[in-house]
């Protein structure tokens, strides 16, 4: 049975007592894509990544507010970020969270 999976990008920052402030934090751009080969099937998430940032994959098998697991954090490279969740795997929602260091 293949892995289903919502995914929700979520930001946090702090937010100063000036009006004129904006958002310092650059939302992450994720793509999924099945890939299929001989070993196994998987679906791999993609997203760039900031020095200034960290990033931090969450799951949950309901979706709901609150309760989230960490999947895994991954430090700021400059690069793109991948993560390969196996088909196998019980159905779960996904959330990308990002906040500055």
């Amino acid at each position: 049975m293949p892995t289903r999976c919502l995914v929700r990008t979520i930001t946090e920052f702090p937010r100063p007592s000036d009006d004129a402030w904006t958002s310092p934090v650059v939302a992450p751009a994720l793509q999924m894509n099945w890939v299929n080969n001989s070993a196994q099937s998987v679906l791999r998430l993609e997203w760039p990544s900031y020095q200034d940032y960290l990033d931090v994959l969450q799951s949950r098998n309901q979706l709901q507010a609150d309760d989230w697991s960490d999947v895994e954090r991954f430090s700021e490279t400059g690069g793109t970020l991948t993560k390969e969740i196996p088909a196998d795997q019980p159905a779960a929602f996904y959330r990308l969270q990002r906040a500055l260091k």
